[in-house]
């Protein structure tokens, strides 16, 4: 629920749950699910916004154009959350 607070207050696409198994990494399958959330979310000329708990992902993310604007300490032992935005690559009318 914290990193929901920290997501953009106007409207935008929350690309949820981006992940591939241990076999699958480094093959562009994880690039592939993020890039295609992109290109809706641009067809749509809304930023996207993601979550990350993984220090090592944001890397990743910031390759594909996303910036961190937030770490948000999750409750009760929880991990660290990373949310990250990227503002959409069309340009508004």
């Amino acid at each position: 629920m914290a990193g929901y607070m920290a997501a953009p207050a106007r409207p935008h696409w929350h690309l949820l749950a981006i992940a591939t198994t241990a076999r699958a990494r480094g093959r562009g399958h994880g690039r592939a699910l993020l890039d295609y959330g992109i290109a809706c979310s641009d067809t749509y000329r809304l930023p996207t916004h993601l979550e990350t708990t993984n220090p090592a992902n944001l890397g990743f993310y910031r390759a594909a154009g996303y910036e961190l604007v937030a770490e948000v300490e999750l409750p009760d032992t929880g991990p660290r959350s990373y949310v990250l935005c990227r503002e959409t690559a069309v340009r508004q009318r």
